[in-house]
């Protein structure tokens, strides 16, 4: 492929003597006239009077796993019943803290895009592209909900509320209530970290709103939390989820009973036991693993791979 590229360069002794000294082994162009323009996009082949793209370089441009690589894959869903003033979106976001994003954690990815100055305008439009009435973050640092996230999202009629994760640490959940849609009649702080508990012992928090939908008159509890990570702990997370889930049942009660809406990033897959806690709110743990109780520990071994 060097060889073949190369002979699209003019080579500079002929061009400033007529003489080259390689003769026929350069692999360079042995003529005075422009070299061939390279091929236009959308050309399949040298005919135009261009060079035809490289066989590799083709497949690479034409693969459509690459061209869509980065690109959200939206899983469409059935529309519930109601009339259209009913309706209201919610989103739920991780967006990585920045104290976590280090060149260390992510070896591959340039610098620069790591940087809280490239990140942050990006994150911002991505929020309100989705055009939501509900946002359920996660991962949000304190400094950044101060002095971005909350001046920019109330610019665009959004009234939020922060809380940070016990402990020394410097990032939490944040939930932002779109006013044109929402009222909120009282906010809900969860601290998971309970002294003395044997597995209440981290620094996970969850953080909810009792809104009043505008349009309809209805109350919601909507909340939001980030459990634990440890994919080896996963006892941990049961423990933190049963515990979320009852004191929102009691604020739930003190509302009506009204319904309530659980979002967050519960480091766990579709086919672990915390799932089925959360879907069938019991687990038979008999037969289930510790360790992978989460069904974090089969992804990281298939990534690994």
């Amino acid at each position: 492929f060097a060889q073949t590229a190369a002979r699209n360069v003019v080579c500079r002794h002929f061009a400033q003597g007529g003489h080259c000294r390689f003769a026929e082994r350069c692999r360079f162009l042995h003529s005075t006239a422009a070299p061939p323009r390279p091929l236009r996009r959308g050309a399949q082949d040298g005919s135009a009077g261009g060079l035809s793209v490289p066989q590799h370089k083709r497949a690479r441009r034409d693969n459509p796993r690459r061209q869509h690589a980065f690109r959200r894959r939206w899983i469409p869903g059935e529309l519930a019943e109601g009339t259209e003033e009913s309706r209201f979106k919610v989103l739920n976001l991780n967006l990585l803290a920045d104290s976590l994003v280090t060149f260390e954690h992510y070896p591959g990815t340039p610098k620069r895009f790591l940087s809280w100055q490239y990140r942050s305008g990006g994150l911002m439009k991505h929020i309100l592209s989705s055009n939501a009435d509900l946002l359920c973050l996660q991962e949000v640092d304190h400094a950044h909900f101060e002095s971005f996230y909350s001046p920019q999202l109330e610019a665009a009629g959004y009234r939020g509320q922060f809380k940070c994760r016990t402990g020394d640490k410097r990032d939490g959940c944040a939930v932002f209530v779109r006013g044109a849609s929402f009222s909120v009649s009282d906010w809900v702080q969860v601290e998971c970290f309970v002294a003395g508990h044997p597995v209440l012992d981290r620094d996970n928090v969850a953080l909810g709103a009792v809104c009043t939908h505008k349009a309809t008159g209805r109350t919601l509890l909507v909340a939001t939390t980030h459990l634990l990570f440890n994919p080896k702990r996963g006892d941990v997370k049961i423990a933190q989820l049963n515990f979320l889930t009852e004191t929102l049942q009691r604020v739930r009660a003190d509302h009506g009973h009204c319904p309530v809406i659980l979002t967050g990033d519960f480091n766990s897959t579709p086919v672990s036991a915390v799932y089925e806690v959360m879907t069938r709110g019991q687990l038979d743990a008999s037969h289930v693993d510790r360790r992978e109780v989460s069904g974090q520990g089969e992804v990281i071994r298939q990534m690994s791979r």
